[in-house]
């Protein structure tokens, strides 16, 4: 005998049932009504579906019943004229259909829509090098034919000479570049670069070792000293040109308004090793110091910084896909957490074999975790898989995702690599 979970509610703060408002959608209900009940599919995960529901000339409060074609239903009472509706433990890649009534005569549209699939495993992978000794330190993906990484490369075995910084990607080969920039003092060469983030191919920034950002406007690169920090700089995330954040050691975090820099008090000297972003409110910090145990996980709100934990944090991602989700990873552990109450872990899915470095995605059904020994793994809505043939001396740092690709870099045995992977 099969027994089948399923289970109903309404999306509020709690996760219980109960109502939240929502924006109007576009939809009306019937013509020549007085009342009306509009019932309306808004997205999907893989077992999650979300809808809104608009009533219009009903007196509220009022009981509805919410009501799963072929499934179960369940009664709540409705206090506003919007409202947000989640039916969840529902099968990925599955058609359903909804329906809201107040009484037998009063009844909604029927609402349908298909939950996520999940994706393949199956990737070919090719790894370009970038000169002879070095690493590759961050990526910055515009397309598949522009394509920019940063760090540290020298195109021979002799790493005492001057070296390249930045490497570009024209869709059919890369070529090595030396960004020039202007350290303290007005020292002009091409330092070491940490960090790079692109918003188009004419609005591209990097941060050097030497304190300095580098800016790229589709021409030239601009680069000048910045004070307004208190160490290195190692990751860079924003919003908007008007909006961007730069962090790093001693608990550094720099932002940036399209004018003028600021330096925030992050209230930890904690290296900072990886942001991301929710909204143009709200930022998302980890970082840890492996030689005192130190570690931190943060989000900073409305000019206010909040400690969410002092557990080992490697990597976060926000999911563009899913505003609520947030994407964690420990020294064991992928782990989804909700942006309403990110304290508490969601769910926790074991597999990350090898010591973990950052996380990337583009739904919740396509993530990856980069990390030592050059291990990539994949999660598909349901699976973990490490593609082994790739395993080696060296690391990965950063990655960036694309619907049918990802990019990582790192070392190999320290010569700079790139990663390319393909979905078949």
């Amino acid at each position: 005998m099969t027994i089948i979970k399923y289970s109903i509610m309404l999306l509020s703060i709690s996760g219980l049932l109960s109502v939240s408002s929502c924006k109007e959608p576009e939809s009306t209900g019937p013509e020549n009504r007085s009342d009306s009940l509009v019932l309306k599919f808004k997205e999907s995960d893989l077992t999650s579906a979300v809808l809104s529901l608009h009533t219009t000339g009903i007196s509220l409060p009022a009981t509805f019943s919410f009501n799963r074609i072929d499934g179960p239903s369940r009664s709540f009472i409705l206090h506003q004229a919007d409202t947000t509706l989640k039916d969840s433990l529902l099968t990925p890649s599955t058609t359903y259909s909804w329906r809201v009534e107040k009484s037998a005569n009063q009844k909604s549209n029927l609402a349908t829509g298909r939950t996520m699939d999940t994706t393949s495993h199956e990737f070919t992978w090719r790894v370009d090098t970038l000169g002879a000794v070095g690493i590759a330190r961050d990526i910055a993906v515009l397309s598949d034919n522009d394509i920019w990484v940063v760090g540290e490369f020298y195109e021979t075995s002799d790493d005492s000479q001057e070296p390249f910084n930045a490497a570009h990607w024209n869709g059919v080969k890369w070529e090595l570049m030396k960004i020039m920039i202007t350290g303290y003092g007005g020292l002009i060469h091409p330092s070491v670069i940490n960090a790079v983030f692109a918003f188009s191919n004419n609005n591209i920034w990097a941060f050097s070792i030497a304190g300095s950002y580098a800016h790229f406007d589709g021409f030239v690169w601009k680069s000048e000293f910045v004070n307004q920090r208190q160490g290195g700089i190692y990751k860079i995330w924003g919003s908007s040109p008007e909006n961007i954040y730069f962090i790093g050691t001693n608990g550094s975090m720099t932002h940036y308004n399209g004018n003028s820099f600021s330096l925030l008090s992050t209230g930890t000297t904690v290296n900072l090793l990886d942001i991301t972003g929710t909204d143009d409110k709200t930022v998302w910090v980890s970082g840890y110091m492996t030689d005192d145990f130190k570690r931190i996980f943060m989000k900073y709100e409305n000019g206010a910084f909040q400690v969410i934990s002092r557990n080992w944090i490697f990597g976060i991602w926000a999911n563009p896909a899913n505003p609520d989700q947030l994407w964690t990873l420990d020294d064991l552990y992928l782990q989804k957490r909700s942006v309403k109450s990110p304290g508490t872990v969601k769910k926790q899915l074991k597999g990350i074999t090898y010591f973990p470095m950052a996380i990337a995605g583009t739904a919740e059904n396509n993530i990856f975790v980069v990390g030592h020994y050059v291990s990539i793994v994949h999660y598909n809505g349901s699976t973990l898989k490490t593609y082994d043939q790739l395993i080696n001396e060296g690391k990965l740092y950063r990655l960036q995702v694309t619907p049918n690709k990802v990019y990582a870099v790192g070392d190999l045995d320290n010569i700079p690599i790139v990663i390319t992977g393909s979905r078949y």
